[in-house]
């Protein structure tokens, strides 16, 4: 488990624990701001739904971490659970809780294949397939060819490989490259660049940037990292963000991520007061019924795909961010 500093272990210590009068929610999440996005939900809940106590434990936003984690929380009993916001530490650990029959909502974990890996997986995010939609179509326009820099990463992989796929559908076969890190790419040629990886990626790219066009991010990048790597930045930059999300420009710290961790809350909250603690009676009444919560009326698919959430681009500034239009 990696070490907590002072703010995690602030967050930490406002989390209710487990406890014989409390049904036990898993938080399988790293320690990175979506990671905390998800503790601050569960702690300013925790007088709405007393009920519910949390054991967290860190993926590491590794395909290693997750599966580590999923088997420790198997181990301990825990068959409800909120996380695995990385979507290769989602895929390690969705066998281990199909075995159990556990029920996993997944706030931000776009891999299109892991509600088919999971069959009581509830994903509260529209997934990469439509995210590359929206890449494709923006990209896809006269003039330069678009540049696609991937994060050889199992959600930088998967989502570059569904926007390359739908641009050469389109005849905009895109310049492709794929590295580990930033350092790795010597030079690039004009034209609009989509950066497909996790936030600390795109920041190192991002001074590299400044005299492209347009430059458009992944979900992932909607942190404070990225705000503070853009001054100055390119004339056009976006980020796909959860269309329906209110967004607040003002909020640095907040985003789309931070409204499904508390969406997840809610709907798990929810189901547990309906049905009690028997995953088998939790996952059915999630799929029969749809639930109010912070991002609007929530419902899912039989695949536990939400209904009613798609991507949009927010643009973003050095000093603000403003609604692409």
């Amino acid at each position: 488990m990696t070490s907590a500093g002072p703010d995690w272990a602030q967050l930490l210590a406002a989390l209710p624990g487990p406890a014989a009068e409390r049904t036990m929610v898993g938080l399988a999440i790293d320690t990175g701001p979506h990671g905390a996005d998800l503790l601050r939900a569960a702690a300013a809940l925790a007088d709405d739904f007393p009920g519910l106590g949390y054991l967290w434990l860190d993926d590491g936003a590794s395909a290693k971490g997750g599966g580590a984690a999923a088997q420790a929380m198997v181990e301990r009993g825990v068959r409800l659970l909120i996380g695995h916001f990385n979507s290769a530490s989602a895929l390690a650990a969705a066998p281990f809780y199909a075995r159990t029959g556990a029920v996993l909502l997944a706030p931000a974990a776009t891999h299109p294949a892991l509600t088919g890996a999971m069959p009581r997986c509830f994903r509260l995010c529209p997934h990469d397939l439509l995210q590359a939609r929206l890449f494709a179509d923006t990209l896809a326009v006269p003039g330069k060819r678009p540049i696609l820099i991937t994060q050889r990463i199992a959600h930088g992989i998967s989502l570059g490989d569904a926007i390359e796929s739908r641009l050469r559908d389109a005849g905009r076969a895109p310049l492709r490259i794929d590295v580990d890190a930033p350092a790795e790419i010597l030079e690039l040629p004009p034209g609009p660049v989509a950066v497909i990886g996790r936030h600390a990626f795109a920041a190192a790219l991002l001074p590299r940037l400044t005299s492209h066009p347009l430059v458009l991010l992944s979900d992932d990048c909607r942190t404070p990292h990225l705000l503070d790597a853009i001054r100055p930045g390119p004339a056009d930059l976006r980020v796909a963000v959860i269309g329906g999300a209110a967004d607040s420009p003002s909020a640095r710290g907040g985003g789309a991520y931070a409204l499904t961790s508390r969406a997840a809350v809610e709907i798990l909250a929810g189901a547990v007061e309906m049905a009690g603690r028997d995953p088998d009676a939790v996952a059915g009444l999630l799929r029969a019924r749809r639930w109010p919560t912070c991002l609007g009326t929530v419902g899912f698919d039989e695949r536990g795909e939400a209904l009613g959430i798609g991507w949009h681009w927010l643009r973003i500034e050095p000093a603000r961010l403003a609604e692409a239009g």
